[in-house]
């Protein structure tokens, strides 16, 4: 009787079989808002652009229009005075009660 000839052992593996997950990376929700992002910069863009300033105030400004006349601030060396010749619009901050200008806080 002739054997017939056998095949080989298969080989054993030599560890565990590693599992089959899979690895999802999440990002922070700060990066979802990019769209909000992208709008800031254009609307900051826009802003720059169009060559307006806000101004921040006390309470109780006055906005007066057409000005025209002289303007005397006091400094240390007395009164600095200033004559407007074209007529401009100004932002008149109140006294508070020693007589002197209100300053933002």
């Amino acid at each position: 009787m002739s054997a017939a000839p056998q095949a080989p052992p298969a080989p054993q593996p030599l560890g565990p079989a590693p599992p089959n997950e899979i690895t999802v990376i999440s990002h922070c929700s700060l990066f979802y808002w990019w769209p909000v992002w992208v709008m800031g910069f254009i609307m900051a863009a826009l802003t720059y652009w169009d060559n307006h300033r806000m101004v921040v105030v006390p309470a109780n400004t006055q906005v007066l229009k057409n000005v025209t006349g002289e303007l005397k601030s006091p400094t240390a060396q007395g009164e600095d005075k200033k004559t407007i010749e074209k007529a401009q619009d100004v932002l008149l901050v109140p006294m508070d009660s020693k007589g002197n200008r209100s300053r933002h806080r």
